[in-house]
This record gives structure tokens, sequence and C-alpha cells, in this order.
């Protein structure tokens, strides 16, 4: 988690820088009312939905916008994801009418670039929170919210999902970016790509678009010197662009008319946009060198970006790419973007007030098909003799205790309960949950510090008892006292955000759980996890998601 800080810090200074626009906000703000004609209507603020300092993950679907309020570009446990109803404006309704609903919450440190497919919301973990180094992702159809894990996809992050030609692509990374796909609707996942990257060094593979046939990746890799990061799969080959600038990472990734166009940054000094197609060389888009481009958004006739710069957040529109044009200021940092039904909507920072969504005032939306049922969970089932060597196995890895490895023997141990989807697993999960566990120290994840192997038995118990559906969670691990201080990584294995977790999933909602639930809303535990208890009581009696004031 260090390695995946540094990574991002050249855009967290970026992101210090701009808190000295704040005084220009008035500017931006008298700005539109001089707008040019490219923008049928000004964009307003629609919400800011909670705490946190971002809106990003923006993405139409059954007449709503979905959206993720979360605190980016630094590890926080925060990914809560809302929808603005298109249909209707907070105007247009009263107060117990508002046209923003919560919808649920990720169990992870932010989410990656969700996706639509097969006609349904597919919701990447970024940094999942139980760290079993295996992808995660949530599909939903809008009604219903089902967690998957993909124990084939090897990392830390999954950074986005993209169906293109009946195949899902996922991009996913540990210490080396990776590209996986699966042709049964993420039955099964196969690996196609792996950056090489020298041991020590960590590399990325993040953006992703499809330009007709072929699929182009963005790689991050800043230790990385002279390669060109854009690549793309041809011949079922994964390999760098012909003529692309060298660089250490590609940002800001669209395709539009077809060309392909992405950020290439080298080092944080000099982020600039290029233009590549087939058969020509690549060349940069001169017309936005003054300013640091976020997000694009493309459209069949408009390219549309946001942009920070000298002038503070911008949105910009294009026609052919090569000539812009300045639409709309902003007072807060404009970091994602996405048009639907000809209309924009964007997503902002602001660490002092919180993330905003920005759209027009007048909404419009087509009528909502009804939405795709949820397909069957893969379930990996164990036969009886399975099953009793697979609980022989987990017992050797509880209490055989190897402190240098107990996390990954662990692991492994419990990957094929919880991914049964069996009662007879999940009940047995839950006793040795209740039982008694050792207290060796075990090593953490990196490093050389240790903890009470009881510590982490509990944690991962509680991942295999939520991933499996069944089984049930001692009321007393909602409500146990947050014991630890912080550290950079965010990382944590206190038993009440797992717990929450996992009765939410399991639907576990008796008089005793009730109440530890609302106990843990009154404790003492970091900001972020009550939005875990938050989500855990929504789910099981439909509290409303509101997080306690400061």
């Amino acid at each position: 988690m260090i390695q995946l800080r540094q990574l991002y810090l050249p855009l967290v200074r970026h992101v210090m820088q701009l808190r000295q626009l704040y005084p220009f906000a008035i500017l931006c703000f008298l700005s539109l009312l001089s707008l040019r004609p490219s923008l049928a209507q000004p964009l307003v603020e629609l919400t800011r939905p909670g705490p946190w300092a971002g809106v990003s993950g923006l993405m139409a679907y059954h007449g709503k916008l979905y959206f993720v309020n979360s605190q980016i570009f630094v590890n926080h446990n925060a990914a809560d994801i809302y929808s603005y109803d298109l249909h209707r404006s907070e105007a247009e309704n009263p107060a117990n009418h508002s046209p923003i609903r919560f919808e649920h919450r990720l169990f992870s440190q932010d989410t990656g670039t969700p996706a639509l497919i097969d006609g349904l919301m597919y919701w990447p973990f970024e940094d999942p929170r139980f760290s079993t180094t295996h992808g995660e992702y949530i599909i939903s159809n809008g009604q219903a919210w089902q967690w998957r894990m993909a124990p084939e996809i090897r990392g830390f992050h999954v950074h986005a999902m993209q169906s293109h030609q009946s195949t899902i692509y996922t991009l996913a990374s540990g210490w080396r970016g990776r590209i996986y796909r699966s042709t049964d609707r993420g039955q099964t996942w196969t690996q196609l790509y792996e950056h090489p990257t020298p041991d020590g060094y960590v590399s990325r593979v993040t953006t992703m678009v499809a330009q007709q046939a072929t699929l182009y990746f963005g790689v991050t890799a800043w230790a990385e010197d002279g390669t060109a990061k854009l690549l793309h799969l041809q011949d079922g080959r994964v390999r760098p662009v012909p003529g692309w600038p060298t660089g250490h990472a590609i940002g800001a990734l669209s395709a539009f008319r077809g060309r392909v166009y992405a950020v290439n940054r080298i080092d944080d000094t000099s982020p600039r946009v290029w233009r590549y197609q087939p058969g020509e060389p690549a060349r940069p888009v001169t017309a936005l060198d003054d300013y640091r481009v976020q997000a694009f958004a493309a459209t069949p006739t408009v390219l549309w970006a946001v942009s920070t710069g000298p002038q503070g957040g911008l949105l910009w529109r294009s026609t052919d790419g090569d000539t812009w044009q300045s639409s709309q200021s902003f007072p807060d940092m404009p970091v994602a973007i996405t048009v639907t039904d000809g209309q924009v909507f964007v997503g902002t920072y602001n660490e002092e007030r919180g993330g905003a969504l920005w759209g027009p005032a007048a909404l419009r939306s087509r009528v909502p098909a009804p939405p795709a049922p949820l397909p069957d969970r893969p379930a990996r089932h164990l036969s009886p003799a399975a099953l009793k060597q697979a609980v022989q196995a987990l017992d050797d890895a509880l209490f055989n205790v190897h402190p240098q490895h107990y996390r990954q023997r662990l692991i492994r141990a419990l990957l094929p309960l919880a991914l049964s989807h069996d009662p007879a697993a999940g009940a047995a999960l839950s006793e040795r949950l209740k039982g008694p566990l050792p207290e060796t120290p075990v090593k953490r994840m990196i490093g050389t510090a240790t903890m009470p192997a009881v510590r982490m038995a509990r944690w991962y118990l509680l991942f295999a008892v939520a991933l499996n559906g069944h089984g049930d969670i001692p009321p007393a691990l909602l409500s146990l006292p947050w014991t630890v201080p912080p550290n950079p990584a965010e990382k944590y294995f206190e038993p009440m955000p797992a717990a929450t977790w996992a009765v939410s999933e399991l639907g576990q909602s008796d008089p005793a759980t009730r109440a530890a639930l609302r106990q843990a809303l009154r404790s003492e535990a970091p900001a972020w996890s009550k939005g875990d208890v938050l989500l855990a009581l929504h789910r099981l009696q439909g509290a409303p998601f509101r997080y306690p004031a400061p």
C-alpha cells in the first residue's frame, strides 16, 4: 500500500495546489453568465451527497445517473453509491421525495471504473478492504446487488471492467499490472497480459477503451523510463501502440471518430493530450497544452473533457478533436464526466465542502426498460468428501500456525468454502468464528509488524461467511470497541467493519444484531466505519443512510 500511495503522490500534490484556487470561485460562477452556445444549458450543482471529497464513477442506467462519493486520491475506506433520478429534479419534488437516493456501498477503498455489461452494472472494488489478493466486484440491476469474487484475478486492485465483442475484460494489479478476460460472463477468468515490472517496483494497467474492433489500455509505471504506456490488443496479443510517445503513465483515455485520445504523463510536470489513429503517426493536441485533462466523454458527434489549470476547473467541447471550446467553469476540481441522452454530467472534488454532481437543471430521460435479472452467482460445488477435506485444511491453517505465512495459508484454505455458497460450509465457518482461536503473533500484510492470530483469523472468517452467504455472526463482534490507531494504508483487522458487512450480506436481522448495530453507530470508531453500519441498517430494516453529524 505504501507503493500505491507513492503512485498517486504527484496527483495529490496537484490537488493540494488547487486549493489555492478557491478564492477565484466567484469568478468561476460569473463565467456561467457568458457561456458560449456549445452547451445547451449551463450545468448546475445537483447534489453534494455526503461527507467525502469526491464524486466519480458516473454511469447512466435505467433512467438514473449512478455515481460514487468517496475520498479519492488517498487511502480511505469509503465508496458510497448513489443515484440521481433523471425523470425529476429537486425543484419538482418536496423534501421527502428527493431525486437523490442511496443505493449501496462497496467494501473497498473507492471504486474502479464501472461498466454496463449485458444490461447490468458492474462495480469493481478498486482496493478491496478484505485484501485477499483476489479480484472483487459487485453486479447490480438497480434493485439487487450481488457481491462476487474471481479467484483467478490476482492482485490488490480492480481498476476497470469493460465488455468488448462478447468478452469481459478486467484490469487488476498487485505489484504488476494485469489484464484478465472472461468469455462466460464472469464464471471463469484467464490472464491475458502481465506488464513486465522489475522486482521492488509497481505497475498498473488502469484504463481501457474500445475503438472499433481494437481495445486500448493505459499503463502507469512511474519508475519505468523510455517506453510507451499506451497498449493495444491485436491478434490476441497486447503490445505497445507504434509511434506513441514515451512516458510514465496514461491518464484519461477515450475514443472519438476513429481516433484514440489519451493524456500522456511524464513525471508530474508535463501531462499532454495525444491522439492516435492506425496508419498515422501519433500527434499532440496542442489546444489543451496549458490544461490538465482529468477525464473525457465521447458521443458520436462531440468529444467532451474536463480539466484543471490556471483558470480552475473547466468543461471543454470539440467536434473534431483538434479545436476545443471552453463551455463552463467550476468552483471545484472536476474529476469525472459522462454524457447520456445528450446531457452532460460532471463529478467534482472539494476537500472542504465534499464532492458534487453537476448537470443540467432541466433533466430528461428515456422511459427505462425493465431491468435485467441477476444471474446466479458462480458456485464451486463441494462434494461431501471435498467439503470434509476443505474443513480439515481450514483447521490446519487456523491452528497449525506458521507466523510468516499465516495470512496466505488461511486465505487459501478459506476460498473453497467461501466460493461454494454451500450452507454446510457456511455452518462450518460460523462454528470456527465462534470458537477459540490461537493468540500466537503472526505477520501482518507487509513489513515486519505482527498481530495476534485470533484477530486475523476472525477477519478472514468473517469474509468467508459473508461471501458464502450462509451462517451467522455473533452480535458481540459488531460492537467491540475500536482499539487501533490510524495507519497510512488505512488497512485494519478490527472485527466491527467486517462483521457489519457480513450481517448485511447474510440478511441477519434478529433483535440482538440490530441492537448491536445501533450501538456501533454510537461508538468511537472512525467516521468511515459508520458507513458500514449504516449500510447494514439500511439493507436489514430500511433505515435512512445518513452519516451522523461530526
